[in-house]
């Protein structure tokens, strides 16, 4: 199957956000990991306020501003990585070196391996090398193991049911090579 389009800073800006907000859904495992961590913490913290201070009343509310404390900074610190603004992308992408990143692109997927060629440079990644697939109504990412992507626009197919089809033979590809 062959792919012909034209990579453009909206789709890299696509998928700085998709990846972005990718990277901030906790997985089960790390939620857990969290809660606990928390947990012991705030546990920890309760029972030194607790033994320097005999009154009741002024343990709750030191727990309780301890408490908001915690929700302050996992706030700040989930706002710290955000996206790169839009403007900076495309600024980014201005430069001789994010010039490469963009303009017109063939990939051929065959049952072997993927084959990304553009006027700068010809790549050939083995579908072992695809460590995940992310897919948004109008693009598809294709994560490499060496920390690239592929990104390919819904636009470079003629409909919405080709699109598909594309990500589920990218799909039926990395699920049979991965064996």
């Amino acid at each position: 199957m062959l792919v012909e389009h034209t990579l453009i800073p909206e789709d890299v800006i696509a998928f700085s956000k998709y990846h972005q907000q990718r990277m901030r859904e906790l997985s089960p495992r790390q939620s857990y990991h969290m809660l606990i961590t928390c947990l012991i913490v705030g546990a920890f913290s309760i029972l030194l306020v607790a033994d320097v201070l005999q009154n009741a009343s002024e343990v709750f509310i030191y727990v309780l501003l301890f408490l908001m404390a915690v929700g302050v900074l996992l706030y700040f610190l989930s706002r710290a990585s955000m996206p790169w603004s839009e403007g900076r992308l495309r600024r980014m992408m201005m430069t001789k070196e994010g010039e490469k990143t963009l303009g017109q692109r063939r990939l051929l997927l065959t049952p072997t391996h993927l084959q990304l060629e553009s006027e700068e440079e010809k790549d050939e990644y083995a579908w072992s090398q695809v460590t995940d697939i992310g897919v948004t109504e109008e693009h598809a990412f294709i994560y490499l193991d060496n920390e690239a992507v592929l990104i390919i626009p819904s636009r470079a197919f003629s409909n919405d049911w080709q699109f598909q089809e594309f990500v589920t033979k990218v799909r039926e590809y990395q699920n049979v090579n991965q064996l």
